[in-house]
């Protein structure tokens, strides 16, 4: 309701009823209950509903201080605010507006007048208070006493800092005078059995542990209560004639003792009777009022013990009192951690209770699976779902699929409740779902695949023959490895058919303000499950983390996400001489071949560094350099400095091994070139092979002999470290990858005349033949199916070779 039609009918109301009692507002007092009654009535019929009405209260509240019969209120200025609402509503006695603001409990209002309005209208207000607080019902009191000792506290610490001597002393003695009000003389005045008056003063005594606790916070914290723009009052009146001390203090710590000094004393006339009363009345569920007064006691001690005693004299005594009736709270948290599974049930059931927390718990039970009863309660709670229950349910799905998959029935149902509690879940979590699903159960039998390696190797050939043919190519790699991913096992169908509900996760938008999309797709879902990329336990099953969730859609991915996916791919598959699987190598080569493709045509259509370039440096320059020399054309192009080489390859891709000439090179620098080249070999690819010295297309000169023998005598070295000895796989790709650096570099510069002496290259040959193992001399040859080749090695027959 608008304040002005509200003030109109408030107006009317009380005009009528004093009319109709016959007696001016002004003169009500104690004896004149009847009248006193009408008027509450006749405002009553005005505020429809109070406790909801609370801005309309406030408002009314103010509206009857200000007609009320204070010495202060002509005081108040004459602006624009304010003095139209003086004397528009009959004038209320003190007594009148004491009952009125009791009946309708607007003590929170009082509150607010005592801490915001001028100190004269404050106290004429709290002296109304003192003269007439023993008419308050009774079951108000606790209320009404916590928020006029909490006002009064708040105003102090409001005037500590003002230069106003004699405000500060005078509220000050006003909370002291109230802190000597007796409640026991409340209580012999009413007929009340013992019992309940010990249970009175339980609740007395719990709020003041209460409002001392909230009270040494705000004194901590040095909190002002916010100002109400309403009460922006202005008086003229003379402080100075208050009277005043001379000295300061730390007035709001001494108001704080003043408060400990209550609660000392209200703690120490704890009689045994009155103790053993508070057993008897419950005032929240399974909890009596003695349980609530221990823990407020609890809660009251552990503030009292972060103030300096020195500072409060009354502490040590009451902290001491305090701690012999102390109970520590028992959190919903303790009482999970001790209910059992019925208990747990029943509440869940129980809309009082953290919900989600007792739903927690029951997902934790052991055997969750085992008993149907447990899974129709899941079903009848999916909307408590949030990303850590499901986590949970899918590591005890896991777990209990492994040992229990034959009930296909059963375990279709509870994949359809892991289905549709996923289906809640918003895109950017379902995300990191995925990755914390991968980071647990990613490298499980459940979901890997003997054959996948296989697999990846045979769709990355298909891919490389048909990138240049077909434009769907990049969707085509993620859909041919999801399907060799997910259809291997009939278990790991089970489980990942969870996902197939879920948005792929490929189509997310990669923006410049998208951060965390963006890592979300590479940098948490890829990095996060790096090492399942390649394990390195038991068996080496290159894996790659489950992408989209769904085998059969039709993937929409941008060229930038794929590329980032392979480059990750690539980086992860790099074997090494004690890490080496053939079809490892096979992969990295593909994948180098389509990360190619894919850069040249991205840069084709680039003319300036955007979002997705700078994404794509961040991300490559985090792999090692094998990896990001493939795609430094995201920096070259622009002419700007590579990344950290951490294996200082860069130098190997130069012209003639970054040697000005080899000539002139000392037998101990050549020998350092051999060792240091050693350590690089066994770990590249065959393409990386043909473009070691510097590819055919460098404008510089290539030393193509000096360049062979170099490489020769690494691949000698190599045939007698010992860790390649024990791999000879590792071992045999080196020198198939040597050989076909002959075949495609030494070979055709023997035939161009740009190699010297080829009688050189093949008696080197010879001599490698005779230092590695005979199985590997068997198939090395094979490379060379190309007849017219050999014959250009001086015209040396190949039988010849073989038998050397």
């Amino acid at each position: 309701m608008d304040f002005d039609s509200l003030f109109v009918r408030l107006q009317g109301a009380l005009m009528g009823a004093e009319k109709m009692i016959s007696t001016s507002f002004s003169q009500l007092d104690k004896d004149f209950a009847d009248e006193v009654k009408e008027v509450i009535k006749a405002i009553s019929d005005v505020l429809d509903n109070p406790k909801e009405q609370v801005e309309d209260c406030r408002r009314v509240h103010l509206l009857i201080i200000l007609n009320t019969d204070f010495s202060t209120v002509p005081l108040i200025e004459a602006d624009d605010n304010y003095c139209h609402l003086l004397n528009t509503l009959p004038q209320f006695s003190t007594y009148l507006y004491f009952k009125v603001m009791g009946h309708f409990q607007w003590f929170d209002f009082l509150g607010e007048v005592i801490v915001h309005c001028p100190e004269a209208l404050s106290l004429d207000v709290l002296k109304c208070i003192d003269a007439h607080m023993k008419e308050l019902e009774v079951c108000h009191l606790s209320s009404f006493l916590y928020t006029l000792y909490s006002s009064l506290f708040d105003k102090v610490s409001r005037l500590q800092k003002s230069e106003s001597l004699n405000r500060k002393h005078k509220f000050v003695k006003v909370f002291q005078n109230f802190s000597a009000f007796s409640i026991s003389d409340v209580l012999q005045s009413t007929d009340w059995k013992m019992t309940v008056r010990h249970q009175f003063m339980g609740k007395i005594i719990r709020m003041f542990l209460l409002l001392l606790k909230a009270c040494i916070s705000r004194y901590k914290e040095g909190s002002l209560s916010y100002q109400q723009d309403i009460y922006n009052i202005m008086i003229v009146f003379d402080y100075s004639k208050w009277e005043c001390t001379k000295h300061e203090i730390d007035w709001v710590g001494h108001c704080l003792n003043v408060l400990m000094s209550k609660c000392k004393k209200l703690a120490m006339d704890i009689s045994v009777d009155m103790y053993m009363s508070w057993c008897e009345l419950d005032i929240e569920e399974n909890k009596t009022l003695q349980t609530a007064i221990r823990e407020t006691a609890y809660s009251c001690a552990e503030a009292l013990s972060e103030l300096n005693v020195e500072d409060f004299p009354d502490l040590p005594m009451l902290s001491s009192t305090l701690q012999n009736i102390a109970l520590k709270p028992k959190s919903e948290d303790d009482e999970i951690n001790c209910a059992d599974i019925e208990a747990i049930i029943v509440n869940l059931k129980n809309p009082k209770k953290n919900q989600e927390k007792w739903f927690f718990a029951f997902l934790n039970s052991p055997k969750l699976f085992s008993n149907s009863v447990y899974v129709s309660i899941i079903e009848d709670h999916l909307s408590l779902f949030n990303m850590e229950h499901i986590i949970l349910l899918i590591s005890k799905f896991i777990y209990y699929v492994q040992s229990n998959s034959n009930d296909k029935e059963y375990v279709s149902r509870i994949k359809n409740i892991l289905s549709e509690s996923i289906k809640q879940l918003p895109l950017i979590n379902q995300v990191p779902l995925l990755t914390e699903f991968y980071e647990k159960h990613g490298n499980t039998s459940l979901m890997k695949d003997e054959g996948f390696e296989n697999n990846l190797t045979e769709i990355l050939n298909k891919i490389v023959d048909n990138a240049e043919k077909k434009e769907e190519s990049g969707n085509e790699v993620i859909k041919r490895l999801l399907e060799s991913s997910l259809n291997s096992k009939e278990k790991c169908n089970i489980t990942l058919s969870l996902f197939t509900d879920l948005v792929p996760l490929s189509t997310l938008r990669i923006g410049e303000n998208d951060q965390t999309r963006v890592s979300t797709f590479v940098a948490i879902q890829m990095l996060k499950s790096a090492e399942k990329l390649l394990p390195h336990e038991k068996d080496n099953y290159i894996y790659l983390p489950f992408i989209d969730g769904s085998a059969g859609c039709d993937v929409i991915l941008k060229p930038v996400v794929l590329l980032a996916f392979l480059i990750q791919v690539l980086n992860k598959c790099r074997y090494k001489p004690n890490i080496f699987i053939p079809h490892s190598a096979q992969a990295c080569e593909n994948c180098i071949t389509l990360i190619h493709l894919m850069v040249d045509k991205m840069l084709a259509k680039k003319t300036s560094i955007d979002s997705e370039i700078l994404w794509l440096r961040n991300m490559a320059s985090s792999c090692s350099s094998f990896t990001w020399y493939h795609v430094r054309k995201l920096w070259t192009l622009w002419n700007d400095p590579l990344p950290n080489d951490d294996y200082g390859i860069m130098r190997w891709f130069e012209p003639n091994l970054g040697q000005k000439d080899f000539s002139n090179i000392t037998s101990e620098e050549r020998a350092t070139l051999v060792t240091s080249i050693c350590k690089i070999l066994p770990m590249l690819t065959t393409c990386e092979w043909k473009i070691l010295g510097g590819s055919k297309n460098s404008k510089v000169d290539i030393k193509e002999s000096d360049l062979f023998h170099i490489l020769a005598d690494g691949v000698l070295v190599l045939s007698q470290v010992p860790i390649m000895v024990k791999n000879l796989s590792c071992l045999s790709q080196v020198v198939s990858n040597f050989l076909s650096f002959i075949k495609f570099r030494t070979v055709p510069a023997i035939e161009n005349e740009l190699v010297g002496d080829p009688i050189a290259v093949f008696e080197k040959l010879a001599i490698i033949t005779t230092e590695i193992p005979a199985e590997i001399v068997k198939c090395i040859f094979v490379i060379f199916c190309d007849a017219g080749q050999l014959s250009s090695l001086g015209g040396l027959n190949f039988e010849k070779s073989d038998s050397n």
